[in-house]
């Protein structure tokens, strides 16, 4: 058989492409610190700190499997949710954003923080000019685990069961 020059080449192309797709991909992602209850302890009180759910729960429905990208990130003074929803709107729905009810970041937020047990945390986080997130409550535990209960004006309440890991500085 014979080898076809340009077929190599495009060989080649795409195996580049892809290279540099994942490693762009993996450069984005936030660095994030190993899991202690002093790691925990020190990321809640220095509001760095990462929720990445791996199970849904709506309030109607099953429970699901959550795949992909999604988190909520306290990083400062920024709160960034990217989190599925599955469940009722009571209320018009935004279709003109294009965006999900729990797509959103903001600035202006308060957290209360209350450690009930050596090993557990209870925050409360509270969007100020989000229409549709009225509270987000996350148990946080010691052992990197987290619960998530987020309660909504106009759609019905969801929980998530997730990890929770610190994030360094930026």
């Amino acid at each position: 058989m014979k080898n076809i020059p340009a077929c190599n080449g495009m060989i080649a192309c795409v195996s580049f492409i892809f290279s540099t797709l994942l490693i762009a991909c993996g450069a984005a992602r936030q660095a994030t610190i190993p899991i202690t209850a002093q790691t925990i302890n020190q990321a809640v009180d220095s509001n760095l700190w990462q929720f990445t759910p791996t199970q849904a729960m709506p309030q109607y429905g099953q429970s699901r499997q959550v795949n992909g990208n999604y988190s909520v990130m306290v990083n400062g003074g920024r709160l960034t949710v990217y989190l599925p929803y599955y469940g009722q709107a009571y209320g018009g729905a935004d279709v003109i954003s294009g965006r999900g009810p729990l797509d959103f970041s903001a600035v202006d937020f308060s957290i209360d923080k209350k450690e009930t047990t050596p090993k557990q945390w209870i925050l409360t986080v509270k969007p100020v000019n989000n229409p549709e997130v009225q509270t987000m409550n996350f148990i946080l535990y010691s052992n990197g685990t987290a619960r998530l209960d987020i309660s909504m004006r106009n759609r019905s309440a969801i929980s998530y069961n997730g990890t929770i890991e610190g994030l360094k500085r930026p």
